[in-house]
């Protein structure tokens, strides 16, 4: 535990310029990680932005020649020494720093916790991730962050803040902390700085503990228009026919993360309308957009999709979004809804476009009923874009071109760029910075409702489309390899070819 001694050493702690000039010239640039604050009877004092596991601190402690008491400072200060570093440790300046030292020793008290907890928000919201997971392990709580689909370790904080870190969180969402038996779900505002997050909090009992995850919502991000989530020319155009009908059912597809939310909210961006009454029924509603009504389910209360859908038809709609069709029931409203007089968005759980017709089948919706409600279907995926400070430009082989399924007599014209990731920066080294999406389209016309009522095979449909010169997630994803805007790597990790 801390001292009353050692709480007066570090309090407002001014930083020694001579002390940290003398660590530096042993540790490097590793100093960028660790603050040397005091130097007391050969016990070094250092502060870091992240608690160090004892391997390091054993090493640390032998580099340095000197035993150490670990100390963490704030996330929200590492910029400022990360500064100092740059600036080569000019020695007025630092003479002239005050860094803020949020604890000694093994127990946190609540004010560390909570500056711990607002420095992991800070560093996801730096990060651009979507999702902190806090995950409870024998060694510690480990803290994942999800950038771009895909999920990196960022630290592992110590055992004794586990479970203090949870209740905080689930302090800030309004959870019942004394319950850690049952999941529990619930919300919470945040504000960071001139950045307001919405933050949707899950909880999961596990075999060391209890799991959070926090969903980042960032209410100052402008809604992308559907040119910026990746929709091509020729995809754009058939889409946009869709939305400009007075009644009909679309359906965006795929699985859970391909940005399917993103699509239904740049479609009613576009289409919203002062003469249109726009109601929508999500779970959850991820983004409040002005002008719509939107409508939040509870199944608790009794307010499910298929029951709040029929509510909705009472309420003289235009156009209505449904967060999501998951049974029967719903199904059926939805197809009543897009045959009365409005035109319905929807999303569902398919592989691609055409398999999305089985499985309106198998949730019971009549193929005559599915002819003549759907207007289209729209398949996606997202993948990683190249960063574009970094992606080094090369020529494909020919093993590259059978991976893709293409023939090894590609042209390269000026329109084909390959791209391969390097690493930056701007991209925290990944390679990738951002995502956008890849799209099937399938328009339901004669031929297509022909077949829906003869319950023709997905590949009859398929080779229809492919006739339509319409292209599959697949083409779709090639082009974006061949305009440079990804990598062979990524688009053979989320579709298959």
């Amino acid at each position: 535990m801390t001292s009353v001694y050692e709480s007066q050493l570090l309090a407002g702690h001014i930083l020694d310029w001579r002390l940290i000039r003398s660590i530096a010239r042993i540790l490097g640039t590793e100093l960028q990680q660790v603050v040397p604050l005091a130097l007391e009877n050969n016990r070094l004092h250092i502060g870091c932005f992240r608690q160090p596991d004892s391997a390091y601190r054993a090493q640390l402690s032998g580099r340095l020649k000197s035993d150490l008491r670990v100390s963490l400072l704030p996330e929200t200060e590492r910029n400022l020494w990360l500064q100092l570093c740059q600036e080569n440790l000019d020695a007025q300046v630092l003479a002239a720093t005050q860094l803020t030292v949020v604890t000694n020793g093994d127990q946190p008290d609540e004010q560390q916790i909570s500056l711990k907890v607002q420095g992991l928000l800070m560093r996801a919201l730096e990060s651009r991730a979507s999702d902190i997971h806090l995950e409870p392990m024998p060694e510690g709580l480990l803290v994942r962050y999800r950038v771009d689909g895909l999920l990196k370790e960022v630290e592992l904080l110590p055992v004794e803040w586990q479970k203090l870190i949870v209740a905080r969180v689930k302090v800030m969402a309004d959870l019942d902390i004394a319950n850690q038996r049952t999941p529990q779900d619930g919300r919470s505002t945040q504000t960071l700085g001139k950045t307001t997050l919405d933050l949707r909090v899950s909880t999961l009992p596990c075999l060391h503990g209890e799991k959070a995850v926090i969903r980042l919502l960032n209410k100052s991000n402008r809604f992308m228009s559907l040119e910026e989530i990746g929709l091509v020319e020729q995809t754009l155009e058939v889409y946009t026919k869709w939305l400009d009908r007075a009644q009909g059912l679309i359906l965006i597809t795929g699985p859970t993360g391909s940005g399917k939310t993103s699509t239904l909210y740049a479609s009613l961006m576009r289409l919203l309308n002062p003469n249109k009454n726009i109601v929508t029924i999500e779970d959850p509603v991820e983004y409040q957009l002005s002008s719509v009504n939107q409508v939040q389910v509870n199944p608790k209360a009794g307010l499910t999709f298929a029951g709040g859908l029929r509510s909705i038809l009472r309420q003289d709609p235009d156009i209505i979004m449904v967060g999501e069709i998951r049974d029967p029931e719903t199904a059926q409203t939805v197809f009543q809804a897009a045959v009365t007089g409005h035109l319905v968005l929807a999303t569902i759980h398919t592989d691609d476009a055409p398999s999305t017709v089985n499985r309106l089948i198998y949730l019971g919706v009549e193929p005559y009923l599915i002819s003549a409600a759907l207007l289209g279907v729209v398949a996606q995926r997202l993948v990683r874009r190249a960063c574009p400070r970094c992606a080094t430009y090369f020529s494909p082989t020919a093993r590259d071109l059978t991976r893709l399924g293409l023939s090894d007599s590609l042209p390269q014209t000026d329109e084909v760029r390959w791209v391969k990731p390097t690493g930056c920066e701007a991209c925290q080294g990944v390679g990738f910075r951002g995502r956008e999406g890849i799209f099937e389209v399938m328009p339901v016309d004669n031929i297509i409702r022909q077949m829906i009522h003869g319950q023709s095979s997905v590949m009859d449909m398929k080779a229809h489309l492919r006739q339509l010169g319409l292209p599959t997630l697949g083409e779709a994803g090639l082009q974006k390899v061949m305009a440079g805007k990804t990598t062979i790597e990524e688009i053979l990790r989320v579709v298959s070819l």
